[in-house]
This record gives structure tokens, sequence and C-alpha cells, in this order.
């Protein structure tokens, strides 16, 4: 089946070999994690919070890259995986911890 040892178990690290991220993909993985970062330091083990946007860009926020978006009441929320935020009046972002399961992986 093989022609050696060698042949055969190259042959199946290739096969159990796991499919790697492009370049793309694992700077939106990196952005992710850096925001629920973020946004997890901020919350400091509250449920929910007010914050002015200018301390989340301070911060390294990047406001373009998030995991998926739910629209409740009406109003858009962002979310960073299982931390969304929305945008409120006079600069202000509203940023509260989701009990909902996430189907994504970090």
């Amino acid at each position: 089946m093989f022609c050696d040892d060698r042949c055969r178990n190259k042959h199946h690290n290739q096969l159990r070999k796991k499919p790697t991220l492009g370049d793309r993909a694992k700077h939106i993985q990196g952005v992710l994690i850096k925001n629920h970062r973020i946004l997890n330091e901020l919350l400091g083990g509250r449920k929910r919070l007010m914050i002015h946007r200018d301390q989340l860009l301070r911060r390294g926020f990047c406001f373009e890259i998030y995991s998926h978006q739910r629209v409740c009441r009406g109003l858009k929320w962002f979310y960073c995986l299982d931390i969304g935020y929305r945008k409120g009046g006079g600069g202000r972002v509203a940023v509260s911890h989701s009990d909902k399961a996430v189907g994504i992986f970090m």
C-alpha cells in the first residue's frame, strides 16, 4: 500500500493536518479577540454599561469588525461574540453581555 514508513507517515499527517486561516481571516479573528477583551474589561463583571465612544477608540476598539448583529426592540446591536454594543445618543455606546450562546469559536 505505501512504499515505506516515511510515505505512510506523510500520508496520515496530511490527513490529520488542520486547515489554517488565511491572512485576512487571521486579522479579523485578531480584531474580534481584541474588541472582546476591551469590552469585557470595561464591563468588569457587570451586565451592562454606558460608555463614551471615544473611550473605546482610545483603547483601540474597531467598530467596523464584529461577529454578528441583531435587532432587538427596533435597535440594531452589533456583537463581538457574546458581548453586544449599540450606538446611543451623544456619542455614547451601550454595552451588554448576552446570555445567548454564540456559534462562533475563538
